[in-house]
């Protein structure tokens, strides 16, 4: 779905699961239908609709489809992920999933917000000097703004919204994705009365700091 030097976005449909393996990279995960069961070594963990999973390098997993369609999720990696450089064991210790997170939506949501505006709401599932991935409530309308210094993406996950651009203007239905280029200044706004959910990552990190509002 969207590439830079940094990372990488892609749309998956699970059939068959996948091999047991650890990765050289931090791989995270947005669940968008069906549900998944993450197998670990010492555990596992069943992730249903909107819920995020977050597994660091050299942690092993697979996962499992459950239910009879296969499931569709967002992968993302930062950095990019070499998966011809897969370990498939034998695995130590070091590979077990004590540093590994799955959560799903509705316990996260029941969590205190990272921060809670009139115009939306979120809770910061990953962060660090190279990534951030929000999981956003958004009530009315995100005003018109820009982000000099990093391409900012997200997925719908629930709702209806409208994107605007100086070029043009989309609306966002569950499961569309879309990936605005540093710089360009976008607004968001709900399309009709539910609030819209969604999930948003970027790599690199934008800095807040450095956000032009232009209204």
């Amino acid at each position: 779905m969207h590439e830079t030097d940094l990372s990488r976005s892609a749309l998956i449909t699970l059939g068959d699961g996948t091999p047991l393996a650890a990765r050289p990279g931090r791989h995270m995960f947005i669940i968008l239908d069906g549900a998944i069961r993450f197998d670990f070594l010492d555990q596992q963990e069943v992730a249903s609709i909107g819920a995020y999973a977050d597994v660091p390098a050299g942690v092993a997993f697979q996962m499992v489809p459950i239910g009879v369609s296969p499931p569709d999720l967002v992968s993302f990696e930062v950095p990019k992920i070499a998966f011809d450089n897969l370990s498939t064991g034998p695995f130590g210790p070091e590979s077990a999933s004590a540093s590994a997170v799955v959560r799903n939506r509705d316990a996260l949501m029941a969590t205190t917000p990272t921060w809670d505006d009139p115009s939306d709401r979120g809770w910061t599932l990953a962060k660090s000097d190279q990534l951030r991935v929000n999981l956003v409530e958004m009530f009315t309308e995100l005003k018109n703004h820009a982000h000099p210094d990093a391409d900012h993406s997200l997925i719908l996950l629930s709702g209806a919204a409208r994107v605007v651009t100086p070029t043009e203007e989309r609306r966002l239905d569950v499961g569309t994705f879309v990936s605005i280029p540093a710089g360009v200044p976008h607004k968001y706004y709900i399309d009709g009365h539910q609030p819209a959910l969604f999930v948003s990552f970027d790599a690199p990190a934008y800095d807040p700091a450095q956000t032009r509002y232009l209204e």
